[in-house]
């Protein structure tokens, strides 16, 4: 070990290339590498208190799960047959063909290029033809809260333009 009056050895790696006085007195630098030691160490003690606070908790909750293990069996075959049920009610095959048809469909666009004076009333027909249907399987399947979608609000203000106020130039907007 080298002497006091190089200075080397008795300081944590970074204070290291800092040299002590010759008088051997605590310098600056010895005075803020103990007052940070102490408080990464009551840092440090603090973490370690908190962190095996954490981990008995985790055990009594981990001995409360095993215990009632088999409730949590019972709730999940629960969820997993209710969401099978789901979805055999919507085919998903169904619901993307339908969705095709329903967007490429040329029929509105020929209605719009050959008879324009006709798309409001192929447009009405259609409407009533599917809100009420939408309206039936998404009350039964218990999806009606998707019929507050902003197409359904605008497909009805599209009716109520055409049939009630075609001047009205805030729904025609």
């Amino acid at each position: 070990m080298e002497s006091p009056a190089t200075g080397t050895g008795y300081f944590s790696a970074p204070f290291e290339r800092f040299i002590r006085d010759e008088t051997g007195a605590f310098t600056l630098l010895d005075t803020m590498e103990t007052f940070f030691d102490s408080r990464l160490d009551l840092l440090q003690w603090q973490i370690q208190k908190h962190s095996d606070r954490l981990k008995s908790k985790a055990e009594e909750a981990l001995k409360k799960c095993v215990q009632s293990g088999d409730l949590l069996a019972e709730n999940f075959d629960y969820e997993v047959k209710n969401f099978k049920l789901k979805l055999s009610r919507s085919d998903a095959t169904r619901d993307k063909v339908s969705f095709f048809f329903s967007v490429m469909s040329l029929v509105p666009a020929l209605l719009f290029g050959l008879v324009p004076q006709w798309i409001h009333i192929a447009y009405t027909v259609q409407g009533l033809y599917l809100l009420p249907l939408h309206a039936y399987h998404y009350k039964k399947w218990s999806w009606h809260y998707f019929l507050f979608d902003l197409c359904y609000y605008a497909t009805i203000l599209n009716f109520i333009y055409m049939w009630f106020f075609p001047s009205n130039t805030a729904l025609f907007m």
